[in-house]
């Protein structure tokens, strides 16, 4: 009898897989989750091949065998994505399924109908789009790639409903994600009212058992819309369209390894699957806003007219007197108030009046922000500790300054105290706590809603009749090419919130700088003016959409090996190929120090991507095994340099 041998991909950064002998009484087939042996460990894997080819050495025998957890088309997808963002096939493949239950069991099945509820009727514009997109299913993938460029309320999400509609009608399937679990609470419903059960919802804010139930019912063909945030991207579908909503959004990228973009990765299974492709947003990027075919859609669905908004100096005060004015009225006739305070924590500095320098985190380059619960917690690595109202220097007394949302929060209970307030931010709200609140307030059942940029998105309401954003102009101050994008369009979403039915909106935009432009642009919600005035700044600059970027950092608890080993990356990168391609730095990251590594960066600028890409295949692997202190991360577009 012949021996089997499995080839397996584990989910550590390794080039390729390792092979395994399966044992003879063993059922394993490709895509099986394993359990191998490694260096006195036992790690998980995923076979990625079966073969009875021996290898020239002795091989461990594979201990034990799961369920079948990825498609061929998700492993071939990982090796992609491996080879892309330069990690390993491993690392990839284990973004791509959430971990299986200790007990499995097996998924309900599913009732299905192919006749849908109705969907609402399109108007003239939504119909536009909608013919446009879904006439391009035979064309090229140039062809096939749309972008939905829709103010806030247009209807973007029935244009989405219908496309749907029409690939499953013809027998197909569909991902679309979105960037918060929040968003997923009105979407999912508005889905599961037309769909029913083909909806599947996939993000990590479910519960293990939940999750994988709902992975495995797409895996085996139960459900065919895959609904979720980052990760749904590689949902195991063969899909007939992929729709990205809010495609502005910095959260589709991934921060580990590999550090992908959930929109490069739809673009490569279009690219191989023949699907359909839409961004959707009011907001888009400059580099989606030059594609072929852009639909825009310039009315509100409702055919309600845009909030009026208004930028306030900011004052000593913690409510502006036109902002309070304004949630008074509105509270006082039943409506809603929306609030965004874009900073967590209790008092974001601690200043020191002897050192002339705020409190910072003793492993991280930021500050230290005071919580209610009396302790100072860093938001980069976690650190905490008790506050005892001195200086960590010089034991002088510090003063208190600023304000985050838990402050603000006790401040509008001390304003409005027979309001009902509610406060989202990462500090007291994740996954389904998160889906709890915006349920409560889309029920009427929150009349003040604080929170961090996580409310600015998806929220459909038509009983907010005042938004007010607080410190409107704090993100301009960030150190990256991206700010004036991301404010702008944070603003504008938020603002979006306000006025969405028969109630008349207004927007309070509350700023240091009143007169920015940004600001201005913003509150005239003005995105083509923006759009080509921050096209001319990336343009000098050579930025995105002019270049690709791609962003080595190196990073060490030893500072002087950091720099060292970004000076040696720095050299070997001088003969980088391509006339266009500029080779920044090292320099120290703006956050220089993180989590008590001390980081050193360099930033390629190239329009010759494929070459540039290429020759650091070369050069990276032999750079990183020379490393013995430090580390290197790879950010292929990255999306923030701090």
């Amino acid at each position: 009898m012949f021996d089997r041998f499995a080839d397996v991909w584990l989910g550590i950064p390794l080039d390729g897989p390792l092979t395994y002998r399966i044992p003879p009484s063993m059922d394993v087939t490709p895509g099986s989750l394993v359990r191998v042996p490694l260096r006195g460990e036992i790690e998980k894997g995923v076979v990625r091949s079966i073969h009875s080819s021996a290898p020239g050495y002795e091989v461990r025998d594979i201990l034990q065998a799961g369920p079948v957890v990825v498609t061929e088309a998700q492993m071939d997808l990982a090796a992609w994505v491996a080879e892309e963002y330069f990690s390993g096939p491993g690392e990839a493949i284990f973004k791509m399924f959430p971990d299986p239950p200790t007990r499995l069991s097996k998924p309900a099945s599913i009732d299905r109908k192919d006749t849908f509820r109705p969907a609402h009727d399109l108007n003239e514009e939504q119909a536009k789009a909608y013919n446009g997109i879904i006439s391009s299913r035979s064309g090229t993938l140039e062809e096939r790639i749309h972008l939905i460029e829709g103010i806030t309320g247009s209807g973007k999400t029935e244009v989405y409903i219908h496309l749907i509609r029409a690939i499953l009608a013809s027998g197909g399937s569909a991902i679309l994600i979105v960037p918060e679990i929040s968003l997923t609470v009105q979407i999912q419903r508005r889905l599961k009212d037309v769909f029913g059960d083909e909806v599947a919802v996939l993000h990590s804010g479910m519960k293990p058992k939940d999750r994988w139930n709902s992975y495995k019912s797409v895996l085996e063909g139960q459900r065919r819309i895959a609904l979720g945030t980052r990760s749904a991207i590689f949902a195991p579908v063969n899909p007939g369209i992929i729709i990205i909503d809010e495609e502005h959004d910095g959260s589709y990228k991934e921060h580990s390894s590999p550090r992908y973009d959930a929109r490069a990765v739809a673009l490569q299974i279009a690219k191989k699957t023949g699907s359909l492709v839409v961004f959707g947003s009011a907001t888009p990027r400059l580099e989606s806003r030059s594609l072929k075919n852009v639909h825009r859609l310039k009315a509100r669905a409702t055919g309600a007219q845009m909030s009026s908004a208004q930028i306030i100096p900011a004052t000593e005060s913690h409510l502006s007197p036109p902002l309070f004015a304004a949630m008074k009225e509105a509270l006082s006739k039943k409506e809603k108030v929306l609030l965004l305070l874009n900073r967590r924590g209790y008092f974001p500095y601690l200043y020191c009046k002897s050192c002339r320098k705020t409190v910072q985190c003793p492993k991280c380059s930021v500050t230290l922000p005071l919580h209610r619960d009396g302790n100072l917690r860093c938001h980069y690595c976690g650190y905490s500790r008790p506050d005892d109202g001195k200086c960590d220097r010089c034991k002088s007394p510090v003063k208190k300054l600023g304000m985050g949302t838990q402050r603000m929060e006790e401040v509008l209970l001390s304003l409005f105290p027979d309001a009902r307030i509610e406060r989202i931010d990462t500090d007291n709200a994740r996954g389904e706590a998160v889906q709890d609140c915006i349920s409560r307030f889309l029920a009427g059942e929150i009349d003040i809603l604080l929170g961090t940029q996580m409310i600015a998105k998806g929220l459909d309401s038509p009983n907010v009749t005042v938004v007010g954003v607080l410190k409107a102009d704090q993100g301009l101050a960030m150190p990256d090419f991206r700010s004036a994008e991301r404010t702008f369009a944070l603003l504008t979403q938020v603002a979006g919130r306000a006025g969405r039915a028969d109630l008349p909106g207004r927007v309070f935009l509350e700023a240091l700088d009143p007169e920015h432009p940004v600001l201005i642009m913003a509150q005239k919600q003005d995105y083509s003016h923006f759009y080509e005035t921050e096209l001319e700044d990336r343009r000098a600059a050579m930025y995105p959409p002019f270049c690709r970027l791609i962003r080595l950092l190196v990073r060490g608890a030893d500072e002087s090996e950091s720099e060292k080993d970004s000076v040696k990356l720095g050299e070997l990168l001088a003969g980088l190929p391509g006339k266009s391609t500029v080779v920044l730095g090292p320099a120290q990251a703006p956050i220089y120090r993180v989590n008590e590594q001390y980081r050193n960066h360099i930033l390629i600028k190239t329009n010759d991507f494929e070459l540039v890409h290429s020759a650091l295949r070369g050069i990276l692997p032999a750079f990183r095994k020379s490393l013995s202190k430090t580390y290197l991360e790879i950010d292929v577009d990255p999306v923030d340099l701090l």
